[in-house]
């Protein structure tokens, strides 16, 4: 079995995510845990758009730590994986 999305899935997966969050929306309250809400749905949304990407991830940091800034980890993600994390941590508005 072929492992690789196919468009009918991509469009399916983004189907039923816009449709749940389409009906959320209709209330009309936004507040904190919606705008969590729509921000997780979008991100899964771009995710599953783009799952006929092959994803990596790898997290590393470096050996010699000097620096306080040296210690956060370097995050190198590719693929779907990658297209979540950008859309679920680009935050245009704040609650």
């Amino acid at each position: 079995m072929d492992k690789k999305a196919t468009p009918i899935t991509m469009l399916i997966i983004a189907l039923i995510i816009f449709t749940i969050l389409f009906i959320y929306l209709l209330k009309g309250e936004v507040n904190e845990q919606s705008f969590w809400l729509v921000r997780v749905l979008t991100a899964l949304s771009a995710a599953g758009i783009s799952m006929s990407l092959s994803g990596t991830i790898n997290i590393g940091t470096k050996e010699n730590i000097r620096t306080l800034a040296e210690k956060e980890p370097k995050i190198t993600a590719a693929g779907s994986l990658a297209i979540f994390v950008i859309v679920y941590l680009f935050n245009p508005i704040s609650f």
